[in-house]
């Protein structure tokens, strides 16, 4: 699901060394049912962005964010306690070892400050996953919920050789809607889960290709 957003453009990207003190040996490379090379969690920075693996102490600022009553809405999540996000944040090495998710926390390069978190979930070995983002409501108009997704997008297919990229849009979230469409997602279908309703979006890696070449 894709929760909030700001709009801008990233910029050159370059990998930050690991340091995640929840990991145990560093394997840089597991070999998937797809046998293609899958990175472990992403180290990653845009112009104004790390994109990294947690540390011990990063549940404060998450479990704060995520809770925010705009965050659940469009996550269609209940609030979470600083120990259940803990120890969701402690799971993000296993699953990246097991290349079924990817997340990666949003720090502000400048300042160190955290403001959210974005993964590729429900990877499949077929190619294709799910991008989620969620975000600080004071970052979205910076343009950094933008410069986080394009820099997982590129991520998963540049690394991971996705295929394909689905995206779910909870509701009437226009900001989320403006999100996936401007990163290139086109909406695929619309359903009833539920109570809710949800509007999915995808991006193929032939057309992702395809706007990059054009340099947008």
């Amino acid at each position: 699901m894709v929760a909030v957003h700001g709009g801008g453009r990233a910029l050159a990207s370059s990998p930050l060394t690991n340091n995640n003190p929840w990991s145990g040996s560093r394997e840089l490379f597991r070999v998937t049912d797809r046998t293609r090379p899958s990175p472990e969690a992403p180290s990653l920075r845009t112009d104004r962005l790390i994109l990294r693996q947690p540390r011990p102490g990063d549940e404060l600022s998450l479990t704060a964010i995520r809770n925010l009553p705009r965050v659940l809405a469009a996550l269609n999540k209940t609030e979470l306690t600083v120990d259940a996000m803990r120890a969701s944040l402690e799971e993000v090495p296993a699953k990246a070892e097991s290349a079924v998710e990817y997340s990666a926390v949003i720090e502000i390069a400048a300042t160190g400050a955290v403001i959210g978190m974005v993964r590729l979930e429900s990877v499949h070995p077929t190619g294709t996953a799910s991008l989620t983002v969620w975000i600080g409501h004071d970052q979205r108009e910076r343009g950094c919920g933008m410069e986080a997704c394009r820099e997982m997008v590129r991520w998963g297919f540049e690394e991971l050789q996705l295929e394909t990229l689905f995206a779910d849009v909870i509701g009437t979230n226009g900001a989320a809607r403006s999100l996936v469409r401007r990163l290139g997602f086109e909406q695929v279908s619309t359903e009833q889960r539920g109570a809710q309703q949800v509007t999915t979006f995808h991006l193929r890696r032939q057309a992702w290709a395809a706007t990059m070449s054009l340099g947008r």
